[in-house]
């Protein structure tokens, strides 16, 4: 029999048990929903680079193992792994004598254990290969028919083909052995075909009428069919799926699908878009640029298909990494830097680490495995190299400057630097009104707009903005920008006389082409951007503009 002091120690001993189970659940449920901590900036610094090492077109999240599509020669294309910590190869295959080649997979790529692969109808007969993601040996093969090779979607356990116009096949991921056949009505053909994990789902043509059907990747028997316009245009590559998410890319409209073909999102566009898209237990994180709000992300809530929050912003690459999201793009005009985004999940709070003053072409994010953002792009001349390289993400001090450059409260306010009479004393009858924009960058609040838009009183005049480009503690990093500049776009003109040194950049905006002068002064640098055809009106506001730079 305990004594009352023994009984207390057994009660608090249970106690903190019981706190370690709640606090393991808490962690695991955390890591099921795809919540992480807050978001952070971050430093990057160069971890590893390897030259001519391959494109990156899958991840397998479990190991960190990036795979790429490396060109040997000509007509010899391999699948070649590389650890996303380390840049270091873990092995290169494929079958004997194949040209490997992914055009016809839609969506995911890997099965449980294996990566799917093609050969290359030029070199030969088509045919289905998979290769183990352990060391890249070829598990099976086979021929396919016809002349080119079948669409394919690949899920964790089932690689479903297109194995002619109206069947499908589905074949057993560990052997490639026939699972099941269905065929579609007569008259029917799979356009287009796409999968992931547990779903496949397929764009369907019939005479008088269009539809998307999912499958069971099991038995290949149907889950759901969601109408499409008939009128719409033939399909070509415009069917994807991510996670349990199905997205399909008409002309001016964007469809998000989740498992269930419930609509998480139907959007107007502008055109035919190239959404970026992540999903978790919770929510659908869809990219895209939207037909009235311009570039935005926004998620969905996958309980009730609602809205959760929604922000602007351009999104190149988009990943979710271990729990963390997170997104490539540009800061918002007219600042310079392009920015490394991560991005809270459940409120889309935000945050931005510099990634300018490491390589210009800063363009893609294959992916971030333990704090490591894995990139890939070209450089040289032709013939190019491609270049694969790691950068450390370790926590930035506090206080963060905007984008690396100086603290918020250094950036000059982009309506100081020129007043609406000198802008209209230059379009003779025209008043103009002054409108401040882009007061945050990301969840950084800047104290004085970092741009200012002139617009007249008549339509006929030209459309006048001001901003403030880049504001930093080095001059040095500011001529780093303009050197940027000058290896991205190719038809850069120097403009001689205007501050340290000055860029004419034609651009093609929509809806009108401009003209844009980027001046840099010291450690900052000014944007002056007016329709075309207005040369020498960028030139006389850019030379005011210039001296309040200077002066501030």
């Amino acid at each position: 029999m305990l004594n009352r002091k023994g009984r207390i120690w057994v009660v608090a001993a249970l106690l903190v048990l019981v706190l370690i189970a709640v606090f393991a659940v808490v962690r695991a449920c955390a890591g099921e929903s795809g919540q992480a901590a807050e978001p952070r900036s971050y430093q990057l610094a160069p971890a590893w680079q390897a030259e001519n090492a391959g494109a990156p077109f899958a991840l397998d999240a479990d190991t960190g193992t990036l795979l790429l599509w490396d060109e040997v020669a000509q007509f010899d294309h391999r699948v070649k792994a590389v650890d996303a910590r380390t840049g270091k190869a873990k092995w290169t295959g494929r079958p004997s004598g194949w040209d490997v080649n992914f055009d016809y997979i839609r969506g995911g790529r890997l099965t449980g254990d294996a990566v799917i692969v093609e050969s290359n109808y030029l070199r030969g007969q088509p045919g289905i290969a998979a290769l183990d993601l352990t060391d890249g040996e070829v598990r099976w093969q086979l021929a396919t028919p016809g002349q080119l090779p079948p669409q394919l979607a690949v899920t964790a356990d089932v690689v479903v083909a297109a194995w002619n116009d109206n069947t499908l096949r589905g074949l057993d991921a560990d052997d490639g052995e026939k699972l099941w056949e269905t065929r579609l009505d007569p008259g029917c053909e799979a356009e287009e075909l796409a999968g992931d994990v547990t779903l496949v789902v397929a764009e369907v043509r019939c005479e008088k009428k269009r539809y998307l059907e999912s499958y069971d990747p099991d038995t290949g028997e149907s889950n759901w069919q969601v109408p499409v316009s008939i009128e719409a245009e033939k399909s070509v590559d415009d069917l994807d799926v991510h996670g349990d998410a199905v997205i399909i890319r008409f002309a001016k409209r964007l469809l998000v699908l989740d498992a269930t073909g419930r609509t998480l999102l139907d959007a107007p566009t502008t055109e035919r878009v190239s959404p970026q898209v992540v999903t978790t237990e919770d929510i659908a994180v869809v990219a895209y640029t939207d037909k009235a709000d311009g570039d935005v992300v926004t998620a969905i809530a996958r309980q009730d298909a609602k809205p959760r929050w929604r922000r602007q912003l351009a999104v190149s690459a988009m990943r979710l990494a271990q729990g963390r999201l997170f997104a490539l793009g540009p800061l918002p005009e007219p600042l310079l830097p392009a920015g490394l985004y991560e991005i809270d999940q459940a409120t889309g709070r935000m945050t931005v680490s510099p990634t300018h003053l490491l390589v210009p072409d800063f363009q893609s994010l294959a992916t971030v495995f333990d704090d490591v953002a894995v990139t890939y792009h070209w450089q040289g001349e032709i013939p190019r190299t491609s270049v694969l390289s790691g950068y450390r993400l370790t926590p930035a001090p506090s206080p963060v400057g905007i984008a690396g450059g100086g603290p918020a409260e250094s950036w000059p306010g982009a309506c100081e630097l020129l007043t609406t009479d000198e802008v209209a004393a230059r379009a003779t009858g025209v008043s103009y009104e002054a409108k401040p924009q882009q007061t945050t960058i990301a969840d950084m609040a800047l104290p004085k707009p970092a741009q200012c838009r002139y617009e007249p009183s008549s339509v006929k005049a030209p459309v006048v903005s001001v901003g403030v480009a880049w504001s930093g503690t080095d001059p040095a990093q500011a001529t780093e920008l303009m050197a940027d500049l000058r290896r991205q776009y190719a038809d850069t003109a120097e403009v001689p006389g205007l501050g340290d040194e000055a860029l004419r950049l034609a651009s093609f905006d929509y809806p009108q082409p401009t003209v844009k002068l980027y001046i840099r002064v010291g450690a900052r640098i000014a944007r002056v951007k007016v329709p075309d055809g207005h040369d020498d009106l960028v030139r006389e506001l850019a030379a005011l503009a210039v001296a309040r730079l200077a002066a501030t």
